[in-house]
């Protein structure tokens, strides 16, 4: 990809544009996991800062220029062509959590609280999926 010198000033150029999210695909072709994860985390600790700093008022900016747009566009559709809007806590259950809870399944809860454990303390999980 390049040297974090080199990928920060190449998403400077993207940022001047206008440019607000990119994808990394670094985990396509013959690449370690070890070498994605390294590439992340160098990535992180190298270039993020310098974007997330501006990252406030680039999107304060972005909003309040896009908000008559919004405004024109919303005022053109009909009423009833609205959906409705979703509290801002609204949360969509994982299907096995609705499942489990659909089946009032204690048990169910209980092994799912495990597994969310093990997997977050790094355990190899996959036999016990299987």
């Amino acid at each position: 990809m390049g040297t974090p010198a080199q990928i920060r000033d190449y998403l400077r150029r993207y940022e001047g544009y206008g440019v607000d999210q990119v994808i990394f695909a670094s985990q396509a072709g013959r690449n370690r996991h070890e070498h994605v994860m390294e590439s992340l985390e160098l990535f992180g600790r190298e270039v993020l800062p310098e974007f997330q700093d501006r990252e406030e008022r680039r999107s304060r900016e972005k909003a309040e220029r896009l908000a008559p747009v919004l405004d024109a566009v919303l005022a053109r559709k009909p009423a009833a062509d609205h959906p409705p809007l979703l509290e801002p806590d609204y949360e969509i259950p994982a299907i096995p959590r609705s499942t489990a809870d659909r089946e009032g399944s204690d048990k169910f809860h209980r092994y799912l609280d495990d597994l969310a454990g093990k997997m977050a303390a790094g355990e190899d999980v996959r036999r016990r999926l299987a």
